[in-house]
């Protein structure tokens, strides 16, 4: 069976993220939503499988900076900044804290859809750091680290 591509769209203004998601699931993604951080921390938590984050920077002061942060300290799941901070300290501070791309707002979606299918081309599943081999079977979550294959938590 043909494995879905996994979006998780961090977005606080509600019309954005219901746009987001229906252009996406049309495109064939399947989509999970989060307004906030606790809501994406417990996406990503709950959820098998994420393979790309759209994150807006504007959750709140410097949250979206520290989420970046945060998500890239613990996985390799690709970033696409979405947000309407695009002075050009705010898109070297976004990639600089991890994203893999940046996109201005008001955005095209077809340039969104674009730049998601580039990113998730390059993409190797994985802890960041790790050999693809291995990494598929190691996770990541709070302060602790599962590895599947050796049957280990640390």
């Amino acid at each position: 069976m043909h494995h879905r591509k996994h979006i998780l769209v961090v977005e606080d203004e509600f019309l954005v993220r219901r746009m987001l998601r229906q252009n996406l699931e049309a495109a064939g993604y399947q989509v999970s939503e989060a307004h906030d951080r606790a809501s994406l921390m417990e996406c990503l938590h709950s959820t098998n499988h994420v393979d790309l984050i759209t994150l807006d920077l504007s959750l709140g002061k410097e949250e979206g900076l520290e989420l970046a942060s945060a998500i890239r300290q613990q996985t390799n799941i690709p970033i696409i900044m979405l947000t309407a901070r695009v002075a050009p300290r705010d898109r070297i501070e976004g990639l600089e804290r991890g994203a893999d791309d940046y996109i201005g707002k008001p955005f095209l979606i077809r340039e969104v859809l674009l730049r998601i299918e580039a990113v998730l081309r390059r993409y190797t599943p994985g802890v960041k750091g790790q050999d693809p081999p291995t990494s598929l079977s190691v996770y990541r979550c709070g302060l602790g680290t599962a590895d599947v294959g050796k049957r280990q938590f640390y």
